[in-house]
């Protein structure tokens, strides 16, 4: 049985791929995918719109329905930076960002949905690095305008290199490629995404030439530039080429210089067909820690966190009240006999409970006095001082209920018939000095001042 069931939903130029993913004893598992082709020619709008009609007949097939959707799209229709920037805008980073989008990109904030991540914090430093994505809105609003077509609310958005890193993260377990360059290569176009530490840095997607299925050299040049730029030339990177478009001519003339070229064999999540990586990767986050979390669709717009859970919990909870109490009510006759035994007994030892109880009130009084004089005695002789000159300054008619004796000062609180006078009072002794209340005056129902007062000690 598969449980938690996932949906990734991939559009690209020229086809739209759907697969569905759940959890079973071994783990994360590819239940099913399926491909669909798209009019390399059509608008967005018209690919997305057909999209998600395939994706509703593909979910009705596998019983799918209302599985949470992870959608993506073709890169070059995304924007990718990587940013450095100080650490205390970490607090409001997406207001920050907002506020300046133009000076990472050619359009306004108005124009676009983005979503960042940081990448690496330097505490020492006071600066972070991040990556940016970024979508005009036109593109995503196309792609929610085609999920509410078919009734289907959207989890996450993001450009098909995130997913394609991700994607190539979790077959290999994350242990080798710490630096390449990952394309994915169809007969009219490549999508390609760049990692280091397995941290995108760059990603996109390139339309090949009519008629050059072999020609290798849009790829190669767009490698060259990206090594350039990253200054990735010395590091030990490797470039991991797959799909369709890829045949023994096209890596051959990949290979040139000292760069690794590989085609991986365990790439494919269903054996041959490589048509699923993209929309795996979108999926399988939910199920992994992956490297690359991006979400361009707005946190307003984002689904809210489902309730069900807390509902079956709160039904589960009940139910196990109700068989607690059904269990325990079964032997309420036999408790209540037994009950009516210990109620005769206690009354005959009634007599004898209340001497007792007599008996350990006196013996709280003692320990309390006891404990009173012992933390005297630990005081200083200037305690018994402040004692003494309390004792023989504060009038009849006034107690106390509260005294504390700090470094160098005193605060007492109590009851008096007028408060006022002992301000006075307690100026006049040799031993105190700044005498203020601690708080307002208060009358007591019995007429009474209840006060507190702050004295320092001379």
């Amino acid at each position: 049985m598969i449980f938690h069931p996932t949906l990734g939903l991939y559009i690209g130029s020229d086809r739209a791929s759907a697969a569905l993913l759940g959890t079973g004893p071994g783990g994360p598992k590819l239940v099913a995918h399926r491909d669909l082709y798209l009019e390399p020619k059509a608008r967005f709008a018209e690919r997305a719109k057909k999209a998600f009609s395939f994706l509703a007949e593909f979910a009705l097939d596998h019983k799918a329905g209302g599985a949470h959707l992870h959608v993506g799209f073709q890169s070059d229709l995304a924007t990718f930076r990587y940013l450095t920037l100080p650490s205390a805008l970490k607090e409001n980073l997406r207001g920050s960002l907002a506020y300046e989008m133009d000076k990472y990109i050619p359009v306004g904030s108005d124009e676009v949905f983005f979503d960042c991540q940081i990448v690496a914090e330097r505490k020492n430093e006071g600066n972070m690095d991040l990556l940016l994505a970024v979508a005009k809105r036109a593109v995503i609003s196309q792609i929610l305008e085609a999920a509410r077509s078919v009734d289907w609310k959207i989890d996450t958005i993001e450009p098909g290199a995130s997913s394609l890193a991700n994607a190539v993260f979790c077959l290999s377990d994350g242990y080798e490629y710490q630096c390449a360059a990952l394309a994915y290569v169809d007969n009219v176009w490549v999508e390609l995404a760049v990692v280091d530490a397995w941290s995108l840095k760059y990603g996109t997607m390139l339309e090949r030439p009519e008629g050059k299925k072999n020609d290798s050299s849009l790829l190669l040049e767009a490698l060259n530039q990206v090594q350039e730029y990253w200054g990735l030339d010395g590091k030990d990177c490797s470039v991991l080429v797959f799909g369709p478009g890829v045949g023994p001519d096209f890596l051959e003339r990949l290979k040139t210089g000292e760069t690794t070229v590989a085609k991986p064999a365990w790439m494919s999540p269903l054996g041959r067909d490589e048509g699923s990586i993209f929309s795996y990767g979108l999926a399988v986050k939910e199920f992994k820690e992956v490297p690359v979390r991006l979400n361009v669709l707005p946190p307003e717009l984002r689904p809210k966190p489902s309730k069900t859970y807390r509902y079956i919990m709160i039904t589960l909870c009940a139910l196990l009240v109700i068989s607690i109490a059904a269990w325990w009510g079964g032997g309420i006759a036999r408790n209540r006999a037994m009950a009516e035994k210990i109620d005769t007994e206690l009354i005959q030892l009634e007599g004898e409970t209340k001497k007792v109880e007599k008996d350990r009130q006196q013996c709280r009084e003692l320990i309390r006095q006891i404990e009173t004089l012992q933390s005297i005695k630990r005081h200083s002789p200037r305690t018994l001082d402040v004692i003494k000159e309390l004792a023989e300054r504060i009038p009849t008619g006034t107690w106390l209920i509260e005294m504390r004796i700090a470094e160098d000062s005193v605060i007492i609180g109590g009851y008096a018939e007028a408060a006022n006078q002992l301000i006075s009072l307690l100026e006049d002794s040799p031993l105190f000095r700044d005498v203020a209340f601690l708080s307002p005056v208060s009358k007591t129902r019995e007429g009474n001042e209840r006060f507190r007062i702050r004295l320092k000690l001379i």
